[in-house]
């Protein structure tokens, strides 16, 4: 049995609290069309899915790496097979620790290739992590991921710095930060804030019945008059709709990877 969550069936108070507390001037982010916010999205989901499967299994198969000093992870997408990079630093000396890969088909492999060289591909796309998550101005959340994905209109790297908590019936959708960072992985061109705010929601509402599940969630956002690629994320991520206030008149539905303007109206 499921339910709709309760603050959906308010939408005009929820409105009014943003024309209230909404400042005279927001920082402006890069705007992107809505099929490339939905397949960025899409694609931030499918690396941190794949990098939360490379870590669990890496430290089921190795738990000895929790003691190699990794610092991070770098993602890499193929056709036929996907792999996760584990990175470590020792003082300033970058190296590899471990990597995961997922064949389109047959098991995954786990190698331990502590101490070796990394890859040039990985070593740029790991100090645009780093660069990014020396750029942000606060981490909302102690846990703290980030996703390295290519600029769809340039040479660089989008970095998705994402709050996150292991709270089991929590979901973090506001506080997320997305960075340009140029192709040499050293400079930060823009960080863009995606919430004003810190935003974490329950996955089931205490109000919903006992066995019910809330299947949608209603949440205003400011800083673009679209919803943007962490919505499309944290939706699929819990498998929930969203639905996204731009304005007292815009209301956007986010699910199953698209976004979609709505005939509701306030």
């Amino acid at each position: 049995m499921r339910s709709l969550l309760a603050a959906l069936l308010l939408p005009a108070l929820c409105l009014s609290a943003i024309q209230a507390e909404e400042p005279k001037e927001l920082p402006k982010i890069r705007e992107f069309e809505i099929k490339t916010i939905e397949a960025l999205g899409q694609e931030l989901y499918k690396r941190d899915h794949l990098a939360s499967d490379g870590t669990d299994l890496l430290f089921a198969t190795h738990p000895e790496a929790k003691g190699q000093s990794i610092r991070g992870w770098v993602s890499i997408l193929g056709e036929d097979a996907s792999t996760v990079y584990f990175v470590r630093q020792k003082e300033d000396v970058l190296s590899m620790a471990y990597s995961v890969t997922f064949p389109r088909e047959g098991k995954p492999t786990v190698k331990d290739q502590v101490g070796e060289a990394l890859p040039e591909s990985v070593r740029t796309r790991f100090l645009a992590r780093q660069t990014a998550m020396a750029a942000v101005p606060k981490l909302y959340t102690p846990q703290t991921n980030a996703e390295v994905l290519d600029d769809p209109a340039g040479k660089g790297f989008l970095v998705y710095v994402l709050a996150s908590t292991d709270e089991p019936n929590k979901m973090v959708v506001g506080g997320h930060y997305r960075v340009t960072v140029s192709a040499d992985g050293r400079k930060a061109e823009a960080v863009d804030a995606l919430s004003r705010s810190l935003l974490i929601l329950p996955i089931n509402s205490p109000d919903v019945p006992k066995g019910a599940e809330t299947v949608a969630a209603f949440m205003s956002h400011v800083v673009s008059p679209t919803p943007v690629e962490t919505h499309v994320f944290v939706s699929l991520l819990h498998r929930k709709t969203f639905f996204v206030a731009t304005s007292p008149t815009d209301i956007w539905k986010v699910e199953n990877g698209t976004i979609t303007k709505t005939e509701i109206k306030p």
